[in-house]
């Protein structure tokens, strides 16, 4: 739905205008990323949304939601688009603020089943190279009170509702030990795995899978554990 551009003040011109051009982007972040990446207050971007239509800012996703495309192509178009947007602001202040965070724990364990579990090998590895402690696993059933203190557990799930994970997420959750913390790497940032974790960063990539095959990339999740091990070792 558009508005009438006429009867917009001057904020809700630059909001509707950074709406238009970050769609694919918008989809997985919250109002308040949003107000801060434009610098426009959260009532005047709901303000805005109301003279587009929308009776909230969810439903207002939703509907990008609805206008995507779903099948089990390979579309690099859609795959080169997520990976620039790791330039964003949005993105390069928290994982900016992430690298931090990582540099300071004991340890680090990155978490992933099937083909995440690859991914999740790659990550400890680019960390230990690093000069990190880090390790992974892709046991669902790794958890015990004998596990290192002040870690960082990083979850890597497309869906974000992967069963397994979810059970091994809720477990980390549970234990509120000082300088510990929980990461979720995913492309859906509504998922409950990100609802479960302190920190998530959500690529903007659509997830395409039938009852048995998931095709979304994971390009763009070894792109974000790249980007921390670079900006780590920027810190050292």
């Amino acid at each position: 739905m558009h508005p009438d551009l006429s009867k917009l003040t001057n904020k809700e011109r630059e909001a509707y205008q950074f709406l238009n051009t970050h769609q694919q982007l918008i989809s997985y972040m919250s109002l308040r990323d949003i107000a801060k990446q434009t610098h426009i207050s959260t009532a005047t971007i709901l303000r805005l949304i109301t003279k587009m239509g929308y009776k909230s800012f969810q439903e207002y996703k939703f509907s990008l939601k609805e206008d995507e495309s779903v099948d089990l192509s390979y579309d690099l178009t859609e795959i080169i688009k997520a990976l620039k947007h790791l330039e964003d602001d949005y993105y390069e202040e928290k994982l900016y603020e992430i690298a931090g965070l990582l540099k300071e724990t004991n340890a680090i364990i990155f978490h992933g089943i099937g083909a995440s579990a690859s991914i999740a090998a790659y990550g400890a590895r680019k960390l230990a190279e690093a000069g990190l402690f880090a390790f992974s696993s892709s046991d669902p059933f790794f958890i015990n009170a004998s596990m290192v203190k002040q870690r960082a557990d990083i979850f890597l799930s497309i869906s974000g509702n992967t069963k397994e994970i979810l059970d091994l997420a809720t477990l980390v959750s549970k234990d509120n030990e000082s300088g510990q913390f929980s990461i979720a790497i995913t492309a859906n940032l509504s998922s409950d795995l990100a609802k479960l974790c302190d920190w998530t960063i959500a690529y903007p990539l659509t997830i395409k899978r039938d009852q048995q095959f998931i095709s979304t990339s994971q390009l763009v999740t070894v792109a974000i554990i790249e980007k921390l091990t670079y900006l780590i070792k920027t810190l050292s």
